[in-house]
């Protein structure tokens, strides 16, 4: 396809076939984390980094709010899923353990509001909760989510952000 937009409503089925990733470039840079012992990867999900290589301008849909959040991270753990299950490939000797969503959304990098983010973390958090639970407790086993938010820079992003996690909090589930 020509357009650079990201379309996460297709159906399940698309999301979950093999087929439809490219790991190619990941592959490699994985394969060269895992050469180093003890190195944790950090996987920056989110696209703070969508510029367009031939006219330096921002993507289409690269720093705006997904236009279906459980698309979105049905796709994240989809790409997760060779480097912590060896899904289409062997699993590195350290899986992937470090998720951050985005970086520093309350700057350029993210043009929805603080709100959607934090509707879009709830999510990413369930689906990662649901699809890499070995043990049964309801959680994702050995990965860690983070999510860097600078207080105070740009109006009440941070407060706003905070607000609808406590909104949505269970302490049932936290």
């Amino acid at each position: 396809t020509d357009s650079w937009e990201r379309d996460y409503s297709l159906p399940l089925s698309e999301m979950t076939d093999l087929e439809n990733y490219h790991f190619g470039q990941m592959d490699k840079r994985m394969d060269a984390a895992d050469a180093i012992p003890g190195l944790d990867t950090i996987w920056r999900v989110g696209h703070d980094k969508g510029v367009n290589p031939f006219t330096g301008e921002w993507m289409a849909g690269f720093h705006e709010p997904p236009n279906d959040n459980l698309g979105f991270t049905e796709v994240v753990a989809g790409i997760l899923r060779p480097y912590n299950e060896g899904w289409g490939r062997a699993v590195p000797a350290e899986k992937m353990k470090l998720v951050e969503l985005w970086n520093e959304p309350s700057l350029e990098s993210w043009t929805g509001t603080a709100p959607q983010f934090a509707e879009l973390q709830i999510e990413l958090r369930a689906t990662l909760d649901r699809d890499f639970d070995s043990d049964g407790d309801g959680r994702a086993d050995d990965l860690l989510m983070l999510t860097p938010v600078a207080p105070g820079f740009f109006g009440d992003f941070t407060v706003d952000f905070l607000d609808t996690l406590q909104l949505n909090y269970d302490p049932l589930d936290p």
